[in-house]
């Protein structure tokens, strides 16, 4: 009986002593302070940053014009301060509209003279060897 309670003693005292190892080896370390001190002086502050590589801009805003076309008259000098709804530069929409219904004219042309080439070789290729149109022997 004695020796068990020799044994668990010694036991008891080992895991103490592990438990308070442990502790004390995964606390929080202190670390020591300093302090730079200097006199007050005036002057200027500065800092310098040294880099290399590409400067993105964080927000990018897109400033323009609605509509384009050619100006008319000016209403404004440049750097004069204007207001909300103050009228600018108007622009001449007698321009802009023929502009803008030339482009459909452009774009429909080729097809127009495509599709009077598809409609001839059409009609050609429906005649036969004799030179008929729509010939039954045709298939």
């Amino acid at each position: 009986m004695q020796r068990k309670r020799a044994v668990f003693l010694i036991l008891l005292l080992l895991g103490v002593s592990l438990v308070l190892g442990g502790w004390w080896y995964t606390k929080e370390k202190k670390q020591f302070v300093t302090y730079l001190t200097m006199a007050i002086e005036r002057g200027s502050l500065s800092r310098i940053v040294t880099a290399t590589g590409t400067v993105n801009p964080v927000t990018t805003v897109e400033v323009g014009s609605y509509t384009s076309g050619p100006i008319k008259e000016l209403f404004v000098d440049f750097n004069s301060q204007v207001k909300k709804g103050q009228r600018v530069a108007p622009r001449s929409t007698h321009d802009h509209l023929s502009s803008r219904l030339s482009k459909p004219k452009q774009f429909l042309r080729p097809r127009a003279l495509k599709l009077t080439k598809t409609r001839q070789t059409s009609i050609l290729s429906d005649r036969c060897s004799n030179g008929c149109v729509n010939c039954p022997s045709v298939t």
